[in-house]
């Protein structure tokens, strides 16, 4: 399925005119995910050649690993696929299957950039 340009500014402009709720949801999704794309982008440190990243079985242990510095940027090309292409994914569903599956789809995708927030805060943390 080829989807054009004029397209997708019609979707958008559905969502914009018909789903205000959802364009709230869209626009918090993309805010959580300005944040994950530059918190590890301004604490890159190419100096330190290892963070810290921490991986446990259990609660009670801490465990450490080393990993490369550009670790981090895992974390920024997570938030560019999550804030650009859930979103869009998200506009396509509402007008093709209704805005109350894009809903769950955007909150799904906003309990993802959680988790992924505070597992780069964690990691700068211990770094």
């Amino acid at each position: 399925m080829k989807t054009n340009k004029k397209e997708l500014v019609r979707d958008l402009q559905k969502v914009y005119y018909d789903k205000r709720e959802l364009l709230i949801s869209i626009f918090v999704l993309f805010a959580m995910n300005i944040v994950l794309f530059i918190v590890p982008i301004v604490n890159l440190d190419a100096t330190h050649p290892k963070i810290r990243t921490r991986f446990t079985d259990n609660i009670y242990d801490n465990i450490t690993q080393l990993s490369p510095w550009y670790y981090l940027l895992s974390f920024s090309v997570l938030a560019i696929v999550l804030g650009i292409g859930h979103n869009l994914i998200a506009i396509r569903i509402a007008n093709k299957q209704g805005k109350d599956l894009a809903h769950v789809f955007l909150v799904i995708s906003m309990i993802v950039t959680a988790f992924a927030i505070c597992f780069l805060f964690k990691i700068l943390e211990m770094s």
